[in-house]
């Protein structure tokens, strides 16, 4: 029943985007790692999410994040009114292709600018056709992240963003370890030198 208690009590990174605007950039990557973690070991399993999206993500107090939405059908590829739920695919899968781990990694890293930027990388904008949709999204480069962002978050972004899957992170748990690198440490601080004693005269 307790833990019944805490999974209702966690709002999903949309709600908080929607509420809050944009995370911290150092919150978000934290989030996303515990993503990545999640769809290790799915991976492992043998189990694509296929989905994620900031609306799977489900952030506690602590901001643990826990990734639902495993099994679910994605609607189908045809009209602007799938686009909303179609924001983080991977470009190959929209284009046809089964999800696979590497489309996962994309989707995470397209739910991680949509928590730095308030965004998706490719937002459907009110001139948008599904056609000029699809064409942006399986076509063009992802957009940069904004300049004030760590240039290695920048990269590390656009890298799990690209088109071609084999020149993303080769694995969750790789993208998991470069984003911790990422962090700043917590809880240890500069040395402290000690102090000479006086000379003994």
């Amino acid at each position: 029943m307790e833990h019944e208690v805490t999974y209702f009590r966690r709002e999903s990174a949309f709600g908080r985007l929607t509420r809050s605007g944009p995370l911290q950039w150092a919150d978000s990557v934290r989030i996303a790692a515990g993503v990545a973690d999640e769809l290790a070991r799915a991976h492992a399993r043998g189990t694509v999410h296929g989905a994620v999206s900031p609306q799977h993500v489900l952030l506690g107090a602590t901001d643990q994040p826990v990734l639902t939405g495993f099994g679910d059908t994605p609607p189908a590829v045809e009209s602007t009114d799938a686009i909303p739920e179609l924001l983080h695919t991977a470009p190959e899968v929209l284009d046809g292709d089964r999800p696979r781990p590497a489309a996962d990694i994309y989707s995470l890293g397209a739910t991680l600018h949509h928590l730095l930027t308030g965004l998706p990388p490719f937002p459907l904008r009110p001139q948008d056709t599904f056609a000029s949709w699809f064409v942006r999204i399986v076509m063009q480069p992802a957009p940069a992240l904004p300049a004030h962002l760590p240039v290695d978050l920048r990269r590390l972004v656009g890298s799990a963003l690209a088109k071609d899957r084999f020149d993303r992170p080769t694995s969750a748990t790789e993208f998991a370890t470069r984003l911790r690198h990422l962090l700043p440490v917590v809880g240890v601080g500069r040395a402290i030198p000690m102090r000479r004693r006086p000379p003994e005269s």
